[in-house]
């Protein structure tokens, strides 16, 4: 019998001298690694010939043997196990998988097997982990500002048992552990590049908006108009940025911030009043911009997107009132006689939206005439002359005296070939008689207002006449409008109030599309607009062309408009665009210029 290998033989009889042999095996445990020894008894017994001596004496078969030496090895394996949202690199706040995998490689149980990720906070205990057995966990980390830094996140697991008693060694226990580090973004891992890190971008974007509206319909402010202003100051790269500035440079605000993070934002308000320059450039243009410290010691500045936001403002309005009125008293009645001085006073006012210069008022009875450097907003500058009623005047009945201001022309943003020219004239018809005393004769006012479609005062017509007088005064011309009485006519029988309406004319744009010989390439446009209306016309695409001006824009003079578009073939080097421009009303502001018979000036 081998009690360890479980050998059990029956042997019928075994003479004298005789042997009978067996071969069996057994497995080495952990117990025999643990003890030291693997300790073999096999023993037999059997039946004495010899009824005197009935138990056959046995000397029991005993081996031990050397097991191998107690093995402890622990691994510890640690791979990623996720992959970033893009498929290229870990962003800021993204979260890195990881599987951890410990393995008894050793030759006996290891107990109370603790494993941990100190990096990412993981722990936990494996209470028993037999030989050969493994056990998987998962862990993770969330990428921080940190790692962006430094290009890549290093993270270790370690795993520790309890000593085991070294049956060879009582002395020295020996303790099963293991260790595994894993390096995201370490492009020379034995088992291939881990997915990098992405790289540090400390990055501001500045967004401007507009959160006033303008009075007016059309969307543009007026001048004095109050134009409300929200700054948002938005970190959209993946680092903190501190001793953060905003400024707005049209207002002069500005506003600090000790930090950002990535993704925050911070809102700010400011305000600015319309100015006459920025009536004059067409656009109030606000720009708000940031600086920040960077986080990043290899960029020495953080970049910074500005943000812009421009409004359009009102249209240069050029209105100037002449005001002409009649100071003096006739000497008897109501009408002046042969010889009479009469005084006027003429009053200049600037009712448009931006300054006037070099304001030349002229008084065309007199002669007088008088200049104004500069008008501003609203401003009044007054005058005084006087005449002398003349022998025709006193036949006549009455005369009438015209006041003209006209100031230098305004270039207008929106419209550079057609410069604004303020210009007005005041108008005083003025009684007179030949009759030594006026006597009980009764006269009237008569008041003719010139007025445009949305009853804009743009002219005034006043007389004080004789009762029964027939009047005929002609409208005045006034560029790109038309009256809806050309004459107003009657006779005087009382105070008398006439109201003449202006309305915008109508023209014809048409634009003409050829190539650089003349030919005709597209279609030619042709439209009706007002006489002021904007217009903004893309010209057409043909197939191998290019055209030299994307886009015709421009306002309607008080006439037709014939633009021509040239076309320059695609691969060939451009040429100017040649335009033709038919203006015979427009001046050319050459000054005062002496030129002979046959003299050319270009």
């Amino acid at each position: 019998t081998d009690e360890r290998t479980g050998l059990s033989e029956q042997i019928a009889s075994l003479a004298p001298g005789a042997s009978v042999e067996y071969e069996t095996k057994t497995t080495v445990t952990e117990a025999d690694i643990l003890s030291g020894h693997i300790i073999n008894d096999a023993t037999a017994k059997g039946t004495s010939p010899d009824p005197d001596k009935p138990d056959v004496p046995v000397e029991p078969g005993h081996t031990d043997d050397e097991p191998e030496d107690l093995d402890t090895t622990l691994t510890v394996n640690k791979t990623i196990s996720s992959q970033p949202a893009d498929g290229k690199a870990y962003q800021l706040g993204e979260t890195i998988e990881y599987t951890i995998t410990v393995t008894n490689d050793g030759n006996a149980t290891y107990y109370n097997v603790k494993v941990e990720d100190k990096d990412t906070g993981f722990t936990t205990t494996i209470d028993s982990l037999a030989v050969g057995a493994t056990e998987t966990f998962t862990t993770s980390h969330v990428v921080n500002e940190e790692d962006i830094l430094a290009g890549s996140y290093t993270n270790t697991v370690t795993a520790k048992g309890d000593p085991i008693d070294d049956p060879k060694d009582p002395e020295n226990p020996k303790t099963p552990e293991g260790e595994d580090s894993t390096t995201t973004g370490d492009e020379d891992d034995p088992d291939g590049p881990t997915p990098p890190i992405v790289d540090p971008n400390p990055h501001m974007t500045i967004n401007k908006v507009t959160t006033s509206t303008a009075a007016a319909a059309d969307g543009k402010y007026a001048l004095g108009e109050t134009i409300t202003y929200e700054i948002t100051a938005t970190n959209d790269g993946n680092l903190t940025l501190t001793n953060v500035v905003v400024t707005d440079e049209l207002t002069g605000d500005e506003w600090t911030l000790e930090s950002l993070a990535p993704n925050a934002s911070e809102t700010f308000e400011a305000s600015y009043t319309v100015t006459e320059a920025d009536v004059l450039a067409g656009t109030v243009v606000n720009v708000a911009t940031g600086k920040a410290d960077n986080p990043d010691p290899e960029v020495p500045e953080t970049p910074v997107v500005p943000g812009t936001d421009p409004e359009p403002t009102e249209d240069i309005d050029p209105s100037m009132t002449v005001v002409k009125t009649v100071t003096s008293t006739p000497a008897e009645g109501e009408a002046y006689a042969l010889g009479e001085t009469v005084d006027f006073q003429i009053v200049v006012t600037n009712t448009g939206n931006v300054p006037y210069t070099n304001v030349k008022v002229t008084d065309d009875l007199t002669g007088d005439s008088w200049t104004i450097a500069s008008l501003a907003v609203g401003a009044s500058e007054t005058f005084t002359t006087s005449y002398v009623v003349t022998a025709d005047d006193a036949e006549a009945g009455s005369f009438t005296n015209v006041a003209v201001a006209v100031a230098d022309p305004i270039p207008d943003p929106k419209n550079p070939t057609d410069p604004k020219v303020p210009g007005n004239n005041g108008t005083r018809e003025v009684p007179t008689t030949d009759d030594t005393i006026a006597g009980d004769t009764t006269y009237y006012d008569l008041v003719i207002r010139y007025l445009d479609e949305d009853g804009n005062l743009i002219n005034t017509y006043e007389a004080n006449l004789k009762e029964g007088t027939a009047y005929n005064v002609k409208s005045p011309a006034i560029e790109g409008f038309t009256p809806d009485m050309d004459v107003v006519a009657g006779t005087l029988n009382g105070d008398t109030n006439v109201d003449v309406i202006y309305s915008r004319n109508s023209y014809t744009l048409t634009i003409r599309y050829l190539d650089m010989n003349g030919n005709v390439i597209a279609t030619t446009y042709r439209k009706v607009f007002f006489y002021g209306d904007r217009y903004s016309v893309k010209s057409p695409a043909v197939a191998g062309y290019e055209a030299v001006r994307g886009t015709v824009t421009g306002t309607m003079p008080a006439r037709n408009v014939q633009i021509t578009v040239r076309y320059n073939p695609l691969g060939q080097p451009p040429v100017e665009e040649l335009e033709t421009i038919n203006d015979y009303a427009t001046p050319l502001g050459l000054g005062n210029v002496v030129m002979n018979s046959g003299d050319c000036f270009e």
